[in-house]
């Protein structure tokens, strides 16, 4: 059975998650293309009139008839069926390493991914810190932003303000999505809590 040899990687090669997805990427296409190969013969070989199996068969019932009769056992060289076992063998290999290569295939994209996000995790941190501490800083305009209408009220002044028709992230509250997304910061050792109360506080005497 011919089988197709991977082409080993110098030793002092570097090698990263990249390089190993294109290897695979390309000896699943070769593996692919040589697979469809195997199956055109397979094909040709089970359409044939008389096809292998049934040479196989007669050539071991002739081989039979002829030492029966006292002849001498003299198998053929060369049986059409051991052809095609070959090829039926091979191609199942060739499943094989198909399903061990798309495992690896997922196995280091997955990890890939995470040295990649990893290597970013900085930028990371710092534009969701400035992200959440600002959204904080918002909900705390708005909340002095009512404490400023009350006040217009109280004095009998129209509690109407320009941007009345915009919530703009709400009012703090305990369970909305940026009080979610502080405690996610926190958890994460990205912002601690003193940090987010700050944040909080920024406009609340205003």
């Amino acid at each position: 059975m011919k089988l197709i040899a991977l082409n080993p990687t110098p030793p002092d090669s570097p090698v990263n998650g990249a390089d190993l997805l294109a290897i695979l990427d390309r000896r699943l296409a070769e593996l692919s293309a040589r697979d469809n190969e195997l199956l055109a013969r397979q094909i040709e070989i089970e359409s044939t009139p008389h096809s292998s199996r049934s040479d196989a068969n007669a050539a071991t019932m002739n081989e039979a008839q002829a030492i029966l009769h006292g002849e001498k056992f003299n198998p053929s060289p060369v049986r059409p069926m051991a052809a095609f076992d070959a090829i039926v063998a091979e191609r199942a290999v060739i499943k094989r390493a198909q399903q061990i290569g798309n495992s690896e295939k997922v196995r280091i994209a997955t990890e890939l991914a995470g040295d990649i996000w990893a290597s970013y995790f900085p930028d990371i941190s710092k534009i969701e810190k400035r992200r959440i501490m600002l959204a904080r800083e918002l909900q705390s305009v708005n909340q002095a932003r009512e404490r400023l209408r009350e006040k217009i009220v109280a004095a009998g002044g129209a509690g109407l303000l320009p941007t009345d028709s915009s919530e703009l992230l709400g009012f703090a509250h305990r369970d909305d999505e940026v009080s979610w997304a502080s405690e996610r910061l926190i958890a994460d050792n990205i912002a601690t809590r003193s940090e987010i109360n700050k944040a909080s506080r920024n406009c609340g005497s205003d």
